[in-house]
């Protein structure tokens, strides 16, 4: 890897352009260079930027089978770890190499690129609003019935409250009647069509924008098969605990 040009290391493993943006490194503006140089130019161990380029080709998504067994507390702390990564690395990312095509190419793909850079900012703030109310009110509720069945001393009349503001069953339901969020973009791109003789830069978007959606499908996949089971199967042990208190008053 160290003798590989950038453009020629990111067009084998888009991946590659995340892990180096990552390190300070934006592909685009080193195309020509090999990432010997470009290292050397940064001041960066070249060794530990290729120990994590094949680590990132080589990792794949944690598969949710080995979710299922954990309680609700590691589960949530998994998903909150997942949107930390979406909200500080991912979507960073791919806001700066969209809109660093828009200033560095002038070409057919102008039309295609203004589209993206006008509906990209509304689909990150869209999502992290989505991701920030998910954990201050979902995730804290949950926990919270999980202190609640768990016996710690928590007062009752908040919980019932709680309950009474939230809506778990319908939150599920709609939860899994939406997809990754990416129809806007899906459909602006064909589908992340990229023409066989489309730029580097344009590729790497593309495919980016593409893993990004699997990466989404998979953590939704997680959210709706495993942590909204295990909280209904929680706020329902709250109630019964609750109607047992109170037959006993």
């Amino acid at each position: 890897m160290k003798n590989q040009i950038l453009n020629d290391l990111v067009t084998q493993n888009s991946v590659f352009a995340y892990v180096l943006h990552y390190f300070g490194i934006s592909f685009y503006e080193y195309s020509d260079k090999t990432l010997e140089e470009v290292c050397a130019q940064k001041n960066l161990n070249v060794n530990k930027v290729i120990a994590n380029l094949k680590n990132a080709a080589l990792s794949s998504s944690l598969n949710k089978h080995e979710l299922i067994d954990y309680p609700i507390e590691l589960i949530i702390e998994y998903l909150k770890h997942t949107h930390h990564h979406f909200a500080k690395y991912k979507l960073p990312f791919l806001n700066s190499i969209i809109r660093s095509f828009e200033e560095i190419h002038n070409c057919e793909y102008r039309s295609l690129l203004n589209d993206l850079v006008e509906i990209f900012p509304t689909f990150n703030q869209e999502f992290v609003e989505h991701i920030y109310e998910e954990e201050d009110e979902l995730f804290g509720y949950v926990l919270e019935l999980s202190k609640f069945i768990n016996g710690e001393k928590i007062n009752e009349n908040k919980i019932i409250l709680s309950m009474s503001s939230h809506f778990l069953q319908r939150h599920a339901i709609d939860h899994g009647l939406h997809e990754s969020g990416m129809e806007g973009i899906k459909k602006i791109t064909k589908n992340y069509y990229t023409p066989p003789n489309a730029p580097v830069h344009l590729k790497v978007i593309m495919q980016s924008l593409k893993d990004f959606e699997d990466e989404l499908l998979i953590h939704a996949k997680i959210e709706n098969e495993i942590f909204f089971p295990k909280a209904l199967v929680i706020e329902n042990k709250a109630k019964k605990l609750i109607e047992q208190k109170a037959k006993l008053n």
